[in-house]
């Protein structure tokens, strides 16, 4: 696979399948609690079944014919199709990010409902959080492959102008753009940090609700404060 469409091609799949997987837990949430092992493995075995699929669409036999410097660069005969690759998975990164909009105000109204169980609330907590942080890497993807399309495609169709027939200095400045080292440096910080926010709030939900007095009159009543909250927010 092309060295620029193989990682786009691995996190927009990701993303789809985080979506899929986050759109059963809404929905089918009880289901989901009692057979969360199953559908996590059926969803890594679609996710290979597509990524499969984009390779059986995107590449012939016959690409692999012709001669390029490196085993990484994009045949000639299959750019048309790669290019038409990345016009879909773009599509598809809007449509996920817009999914899990979607999901978030579902869990948003159903985290506010008086006649969920408290195990059921922990899973809309859990998605909630999960569909955020999905939400913000497929944005910074998002970002970065708009990014690096607009640059490359500006630096081609001024390629004479600014240029000539230098070749050297267009391919450096086209470079430039190529921002997908930088979307890698920059997904793991982005990991870190989201999962620190979440580890923090969550200690910090957790000590309010430890430190409360419980014995006593006072405490009675902070165990009857802390029953009703927890069962309306």
């Amino acid at each position: 696979m092309s060295e620029k469409l193989r990682p786009i091609v691995l996190w927009v799949v990701m993303q789809f399948t985080i979506l899929c997987e986050r759109t059963v837990a809404t929905l089918w949430v009880h289901k989901y609690e009692k057979h969360g092992g199953f559908f996590v493995f059926a969803f890594l075995i679609m996710a290979g079944l597509i990524i499969m699929t984009i390779l059986a669409i995107t590449y012939r036999h016959e690409d692999f014919n012709e001669l390029t410097f490196s085993m990484l660069n994009t045949p000639t005969s299959a750019a048309p199709r790669i290019r038409f690759m990345f016009i879909l998975l773009g599509a598809i990164s809007i449509f996920v990010i817009i999914g899990m909009q979607v999901l978030l105000r579902i869990n948003k109204k159903r985290k506010a409902r008086i006649d969920c169980s408290l195990s059921s609330r922990y899973q809309v907590h859990e998605n909630m959080f999960i569909t955020h942080f999905a939400s913000y890497l497929s944005l910074l993807q998002l970002t970065i492959y708009v990014l690096y399309s607009y640059g490359g495609l500006s630096m081609r169709a001024a390629q004479h102008l600014l240029f000539g027939t230098n070749e050297i200095a267009f391919g450096a400045a086209r470079g430039v753009f190529y921002l997908i080292p930088l979307f890698t440096f920059l997904l793991p910080l982005l990991t870190i940090y989201l999962h620190r926010k979440h580890r923090t709030e969550r200690q910090l939900s957790i000590n309010a609700n430890i430190c409360l007095k419980s014995t006593g009159g006072d405490g009675v009543c902070n165990y009857q404060d802390v029953i009703s909250k927890a069962w309306r927010v």
